[in-house]
């Protein structure tokens, strides 16, 4: 609560220096800049690193952005009062009718709380606004997934890094393009100190633009070819996932694949006594059919389409093969380090047998 309460909020009040600041954006630039050059030297140390930078400077880029949106909240807000008190004393429609559209205005604070503290709420609401594409919406909360991996669980997908990163670097341009460092404050202050020289109202041009245009200066990217490592790499997975099932089959004793997804699934939650209650377990599950649509949707993802919109289909099949592949892998994990433990336990008792016989000899000797 504590932090919560020191955490600048949305109010939209700010101090003009610090929203309308050349060192700030400044700050933004050189971060994209760094990442060009970690992407440019490729290094999966660097990649990681660069993912995490791109994934800030996104955020960052959305939140600026929500503040012209949001500027002029509370005035909406108190216009909201004025006509909570006019309805509260008359049935008359149109008042009701001024009631609601100025009620449709205002952002209430449990939302503004969202749009602050969580990133898909924050591209949710600039697509809402228009601000953003959908595809760069969906784009921007598949990848934030992968930032959440690396961030808080150490988990980083060096397979597809590269490419993820790349893309990510686009998106994070792409962005970038529709931010207007200009509307951080209601009053037109001129061109930003970033641009340098003597530049008129008449042919200036916005910074995250001439930005935008350094970045992707001497990048090039062979979407296809990224799209077509993304895809088999999911394809790779999918004929691992199907030999694991295999193995499970064989080591549980032939009980089929589609009850090996179910007891991977549900194992945990549910105990059961063995395959004949797993099978009449009344429980919501992927199965066989499930994992060949996803093949299916896999095959049919086309390398040659756009590479935003080919990446979130990709990210959306992958969602849903985690969902069984991550139980699948634990499951036999958690039979190998069974299977472990009752080797060690059968080496351990043949230890101790031995150690009792060689004692008995001894005391039979000695007597």
């Amino acid at each position: 609560m504590a932090d919560q309460m020191a955490r600048r909020s949305l109010d939209f009040d700010p101090d003009p220096d610090d929203y309308y600041s050349a060192t700030r954006f400044d700050v933004l630039a050189s971060q994209m800049r760094e990442v060009k050059r970690m992407l440019r030297e490729g290094s999966s140390t660097q990649l990681r690193v660069a993912y995490i930078l791109l994934d800030n400077a996104a955020e960052v880029i959305m939140y600026r952005s929500i503040y012209p949106e949001l500027i002029n909240n509370a005035f909406h807000a108190n216009i909201l009062r004025r006509w909570e008190e006019v309805v509260a004393g008359t049935d008359d429609p149109t008042a009701l009718e001024h009631y609601e559209e100025a009620k449709r205005r205002v952002i209430p604070p449990q939302k503004l709380n969202k749009i602050e503290n969580d990133f898909a709420e924050k591209a949710n609401f600039l697509l809402g606004r228009g601000k953003v594409t959908r595809d760069l919406a969906t784009s921007l909360k598949e990848l934030y997934r992968y930032r959440n991996e690396m961030y808080h669980r150490d988990h980083v997908r060096y397979d597809v890094l590269k490419a993820v990163t790349a893309i990510y670097f686009d998106v994070a341009c792409s962005l970038l393009e529709r931010y207007d460092e200009t509307t951080q404050h209601p009053v037109w202050l001129g061109p930003p100190i970033t641009v340098g020289g003597n530049v008129t109202e008449e042919d200036f041009k916005q910074p995250a633009s001439v930005l935008v245009d350094e970045l992707r200066s001497g990048v090039e990217w062979d979407w296809p070819a990224i799209a077509r490592e993304l895809k088999e790499n999911l394809e790779g997975r999918f004929q691992k996932l199907t030999s694991t099932v295999e193995v499970l089959d064989l080591l549980l004793g032939n009980i089929g694949d589609d009850v090996v997804l179910k007891l991977a699934q549900t194992y945990r939650s549910h105990a059961t006594s063995g395959p004949d209650d797993l099978k009449g377990l009344a429980v919501e599950y992927l199965s066989t059919k499930d994992l060949r649509k996803l093949v299916r949707r896999t095959e049919r993802l086309d390398p040659t389409r756009d590479h935003i919109r080919f990446f979130n289909h990709f990210a959306e099949i992958e969602r849903s093969f985690e969902a069984l592949e991550e139980p699948v892998q634990a499951l036999f994990e958690d039979l190998e380090r069974a299977r472990s433990l009752a080797v060690e336990e059968q080496i351990e008792a043949g230890r101790i047998e031995r150690f009792n016989n060689r004692l008995g000899d001894r005391e039979t000797d000695q007597g």
